[in-house]
């Protein structure tokens, strides 16, 4: 069943949707070593770090997990010499770009990317 991205949760722009995908690109002094062959379709955010004690990140991780399995989804930790290390997740977004569809994963990522885009907008 595919989702196009009108459809989703606080209706988002395509350009909102396709400025998440390959939003690691963005990261500096950044490396994705388990990077896919379509990574710019793919958004990268993290859930907690070595320093931070976020309340709700149990909970995404807890969903996100569940999303695992179908190649959309993969858990994701990063590390740095000096500041530690960050877990959180990367998402495949488009099913099909042409098109506006967006993966199921995604769909489900969405409530919890808006969620996080939300609360730094408030800031």
């Amino acid at each position: 069943m595919t989702t196009h991205y009108s459809e989703l949760y606080g209706s988002p722009s395509l350009q909102e949707i396709e400025g998440l995908a390959g939003n690691w690109k963005k990261f500096k002094n950044f490396m994705w070593w388990s990077q896919t062959e379509d990574a710019h379709n793919w958004v990268i955010f993290h859930t907690g770090s070595r320093d931070d004690h976020l309340s709700y990140h149990g909970t995404i991780d807890k969903e996100m997990e569940k999303l695992q399995g179908g190649g959309d989804v993969q858990a994701e930790k990063s590390h740095h010499w000096a500041l530690g290390w960050a877990v959180g997740w990367s998402v495949r977004v488009f099913s099909d770009r042409e098109k506006g569809e967006v993966t199921p994963a995604f769909k489900k990522a969405w409530l919890y990317l808006k969620n996080i885009l939300d609360r730094c907008e408030e800031r």
